[in-house]
């Protein structure tokens, strides 16, 4: 700014060098908001159908920030206990969260709590923040039954 001049937040300085510096200088040294799941770990009943992932902005973006997302099999294995899901999410510019889901399959069998992986990777306008993995457990909603067929048992006299 030359001497006697002052800029004020909002006052229209049209053609001003002064304004295009300082609009280049906060683009410049503002930071990359960091990208990262809500949660390390989550977990869903089995017959929910789905269970829904939200992934945050340590702060706001002027721009839209994209990054990749995959799940990948732990001791839950695709697609019997759930659906592969990867693609790309985009949280728009002024927003700090989005939310995708991963389909959970339900079955009828007796089984131990299973877990997937789901990661976040090549975000774009963003940094990757921690953390960049979750796990998703996959709660068993199945009673354990009685076999279908007859049990005969010896019998015994004394």
């Amino acid at each position: 700014m030359s001497s006697g001049e002052t800029w004020a937040a909002g006052t229209d300085t049209t053609n001003s060098s002064v304004t295009q510096t300082l609009v280049e200088r906060n683009l410049v040294t503002r930071p990359l908001p960091s990208v990262r799941f809500a949660a390390a770990s989550a977990s869903v009943i089995e017959g929910a159908g789905k269970a829904t992932i939200t992934v945050q902005l340590s702060a706001t973006s002027a721009q839209p920030v994209t990054m990749q997302y995959a799940t990948s099999n732990g001791t839950a294995v695709a697609p019997s206990d759930y659906a592969a899901t990867s693609g790309t999410l985009m949280i728009d510019a002024g927003l700090t969260s989005k939310t995708f889901d991963i389909t959970i399959v339900n079955d009828s069998i007796d089984e131990a709590d299973e877990a997937l992986t789901i990661t976040l990777s090549a975000p774009t306008n963003a940094t990757l923040g921690t953390p960049a993995s979750a796990t998703l457990t996959i709660v068993d909603d199945d009673a354990a039954s009685a076999p279908s067929w007859p049990i005969y048992l010896p019998l015994v006299r004394r």
